[in-house]
């Protein structure tokens, strides 16, 4: 339908005013948005920012107060031996306990820590395992580091292990200690490893232990890992002897002079046992075998080998005594080797024993071994690998050599040392004594004055003497004890007095430059060199001689009284 054109025009005029009062309108509603939003957003803002504020920091007191208080509460669990970590937030290295152990009581405990970017810290040096993870995870770590030494330094360390030494309850010391006492020979070696024994529990209270009577107690414990259902099985003998520990750093083939000292003879059970005392234990360590003082060069860097990466320090103990005391001394105990009714029943020597002054003289491996076990020659081995050597002086009498050796050297010793001083001590342990009378009854024998001979092999006299239960002595005892009592019960006089030939001079002179040569090492600050020499020269008159059997076996006396013994023991047979 068409429209005309005032209809068209009243259209037009009616919209277009309909458009106006629209934008009028709309024009209204922003003015009024405008001014309410004026009045309202500044109040509301600060309302708004106040609140986020007070929740922010409520927030964070309650993350800081939840923190602490999981820190305060956490006892970390660590191997024996670990008391904290260092300043850099690493942990130290830890003997005999492997890291998968010390990782997993972390994980339990902080599983958190092993948490950021997959990587576990190697329990030695946590910064190399971060150098190994890249880059993009240092700050990770360090973030590790951190929390692990804050753990550390600010929590109770609780030290909990089994206990697989039930008879040593108490705490290990921080500090693993290897003590070895290498002797040398007749320096009261025998009476420290029989105290040792005695003394055990107390030094395991001290945190020490034996080898030998590791493995004993072992098997007591039925701990044996070989024999585990046999408790009750005898003990090898040679488990109560050191020697077969000091064995183990001898040569493959002995010397000469070593003789039957070798590695042979060694037993690998005492060292594995070492190695228990220390890595499972965590126990220190006590070995005495004046075997040690023969080792040579190579088997001390074996012992240090041994021993370094295993304990955190080590002491080698020596004792001095004087050598001209020393020699003879060596030299009797030497001859305890040969048994008097046996050399009776060969009768091949012309003399029962080696006189001192032949040994000297001729014997060219007697004065290697002297040279080499002496404390001088082996002391300065010992020096070359190890650090902390300590000399103790025979000679000092302010306090008895066992004394010393718990109390002044042995570290931590503390129980062992109370329990010695509350006990009466043995004055003297494997001395050695003179065989003057035996030497005299063989040289008579070997001449033909006595026959001390039996009708029987030695063995089997005493077999047979065993059997009928006979308590009578051997001829060659009763014609040794014959002579002792002979001479200083009825001559009154001592075995010094027999006539003798004593060293010459040349042999003296340098035995006493070795003497003040020890002396003045060892001795102390001051050196009394003519109270020394005094002592020196007796000893050159009455220990350095020896028998002379000729002037003795020639004198009326003692043909007469060999010739009255040789009668008695014709008529008892």
């Amino acid at each position: 339908m068409s429209m005309t054109n005032a209809d068209a025009n009243t259209n037009s005029n009616e919209e277009g005013h309909w458009h106006r009062r629209r934008f009028i309108g709309h024009q209204r509603f922003i003015s009024l948005s405008h001014s309410n939003s004026s009045v309202l957003t500044t109040p509301f803002l600060v309302l708004l920012g106040l609140l986020l504020l007070a929740v922010a920091i409520q927030f964070s007191l309650v993350f800081t107060w939840f923190h602490n208080r999981h820190e305060e509460n956490v006892v970390l669990v660590l191997p024996l031996g670990i008391s904290k970590i260092g300043s850099e937030g690493k942990l130290p290295q830890m003997r005999g306990v492997k890291n998968a152990a010390v990782l997993h009581n972390v994980q339990q405990q902080f599983p958190q820590l092993l948490k950021y970017g997959g990587i576990i810290p190697n329990v030695s040096n946590t910064s190399a395992a971060a150098d190994s993870a890249g880059k993009h995870n240092k700050h990770l770590m360090k973030h590790k580091e951190d929390v692990l030494s804050s753990i550390y330094h600010n929590t109770t360390v609780s030290v909990a292990a089994e206990d697989v030494n039930t008879h040593n309850t108490k705490s290990t010391p921080k500090t693993l200690n290897a003590v070895i006492h290498i002797g040398p020979y007749k320096t009261a070696t025998t009476a420290i490893q029989t105290y040792s024994d005695k003394l055990y529990q107390n030094l395991a209270q001290d945190g020490y232990e034996m080898p030998w009577k590791h493995l004993q107690l072992q098997l007591k414990l039925g701990k044996d890992a070989t024999q585990k259902k046999n408790i009750d099985r005898k003990i090898p003998s040679w488990w109560c002897k050191q020697v077969f520990f000091a064995l183990c750093f001898f040569q493959s083939v002995p010397t000469h002079r070593m003789k039957k000292e070798s590695a042979e003879g060694c037993k690998r059970e005492l060292l594995n046992a070492g190695v228990e005392i220390s890595q499972k234990n965590h126990n220190s360590l006590l070995v005495s075998a004046e075997q040690f003082s023969n080792v040579e060069i190579e088997g001390v860097e074996k012992l240090h080998e041994y021993l370094s990466n295993r304990w955190d320090n080590v002491t080698i103990v020596a004792a001095y005594r004087r050598y001209y005391e020393w020699i003879v001394s060596f030299y009797n105990e030497r001859q305890k080797d040969v048994i008097f009714n046996d050399a009776i029943s060969a009768n091949k020597t012309d003399r029962l024993l080696p006189s001192l002054y032949h040994e000297l003289r001729f014997n060219s491996v007697f004065n290697e071994e002297i040279r080499h076990k002496y404390t001088l020659s082996a002391v300065s081995r010992y020096q070359m690998y190890f650090e902390n050597v300590v000399v103790m002086n025979y000679h000092d009498k302010s306090k008895s050599i066992l004394e010393r050796f718990y109390c002044d050297v042995l570290p931590g010793a503390i129980e062992t040392c109370r329990k010695l001083k509350s006990i009466k001590v043995s004055k003297s342990i494997n001395t050695s004594h003179s065989r003057v009378y035996e030497e005299l009854a063989y040289a008579a024998h070997r001449r033909g004055m006595i026959n001390i001979k039996e009708k029987l092999n030695a063995k089997s006299v005493v077999e047979s003497r065993r059997q009928h239960n006979i308590k009578k002595k051997s001829n060659a005892k009763l014609v040794q004890e014959s002579i002792c009592q002979h001479q200083e019960k009825i001559l009154n006089l001592t075995s010094y007095d027999f006539p003798r030939k004593c060293l010459p001079d040349d042999i003296l002179n340098e035995i006493w430059s070795t003497s003040l040569e020890a002396e003045k090492k060892f001795g102390g600050d001051e050196v009394d060199e003519s109270t020394m020499k005094d002592e020196f020269d007796k000893y050159s008159k009455t220990s350095f001689c020896e028998l002379d059997l000729d002037a003795i076996l020639h004198s009326p006396l003692w043909v007469k009284f060999f010739q009255d013994q040789n009668q008695k023991l014709q008529a008892e047979v």
